[in-house]
């Protein structure tokens, strides 16, 4: 949705595509018109939620081929991704592969914060052999083996800092209904739920989501040491240093709005000043 300052340069890397479908769930600016102008197959859609929009686009009947490659609007295909995409589709070995996601803040590359390394998400798949789940966070489940696509996924939003601020107020407001609706389910259909994980290498993930962080969020000064020592964020720089600052900042605004939340559902009242 109003994607126009990113979706020219989107379609641009996936030109070797047979089909590109573009779902749109309600622009106001020009994003329809330039996918249409560069070819692809645009159809509407009001957003339903991450996960289930992807999901809709599976199954919309637009689709002519079985195999997929997702991106977002404010990502793009490298060449050598290309390259990768075509070798393994030619002989496919697996019914999906997973690639590194470079995310680039504010012109800078986030090569440590765990974006780069940690971030190793199902992109290319056999939509016959694949479902889409989760509100946040979406995931790809697939039954059957996985690889590893050799090239990168590039994530670089044009768009200024107050459209990233909107946007992950919205992830922190999900974020939030979604551990609140966590703690109201019985712990063993969260066990059970985390452990059938496909795939089994996120196991310990989910079980930590499902289980753990739901009554034991981390803390805003725990998300940054996290990211910022631990995981290297400092070694970005100055922007490594915003950028780290900032997801601590999103997660007080989980925990305030998960508290908000769970007041509500019993009925509290706010305070006002």
């Amino acid at each position: 949705m109003n994607e126009a300052v990113n979706i020219e340069r989107c379609l641009r890397s996936v030109d070797w595509a047979r089909q590109v479908l573009v779902v749109d769930s309600g622009s106001s600016d020009d994003t329809v018109a330039i996918a249409e102008g560069m070819g692809a197959t645009v159809v509407h859609h009001p957003f339903i939620g991450f996960g289930a929009q992807r999901q809709w686009a599976l199954d919309c009947g637009h689709l002519i081929y079985d195999w997929v490659l997702w991106l977002d609007a404010d990502e793009w295909a490298s060449a050598d991704l290309a390259h990768a995409v075509a070798e393994v589709v030619a002989e496919p070995r697996h019914v999906a592969y997973i690639a590194r996601v470079r995310v680039v803040f504010q012109g800078r590359w986030i090569r440590h914060a765990g974006w780069y390394r940690g971030l190793l998400p199902v992109r290319l798949f056999d939509r016959r052999s694949a479902t889409i789940r989760g509100d946040y966070s979406e995931r790809v489940e697939v039954e059957g083996s996985i690889g590893f696509l050799t090239a990168d996924i590039v994530d670089e939003d044009r768009k200024p800092f107050a459209a990233w601020l909107a946007k992950h107020n919205v992830y922190s407001t999900v974020r939030a209904r979604l551990i609140a609706e966590l703690r109201e389910e019985p712990l063993g259909l969260r066990l059970r739920r985390a452990l059938v994980t496909r795939p089994r290498r996120r196991i310990l993930r989910e079980v930590i989501k499902q289980v753990v962080l739901p009554h034991m969020p981390m803390s805003a000064l725990g998300v940054f040491v996290y990211l910022y020592i631990v995981r290297g964020g400092i070694l970005d720089g100055r922007v490594g240093l915003r950028f780290c600052a900032l997801h601590a900042f999103q997660q007080l605004a989980v925990v305030i709005k998960t508290d908000e939340t769970a007041r509500a559902n019993l009925g509290g009242e706010t305070d006002t000043i």
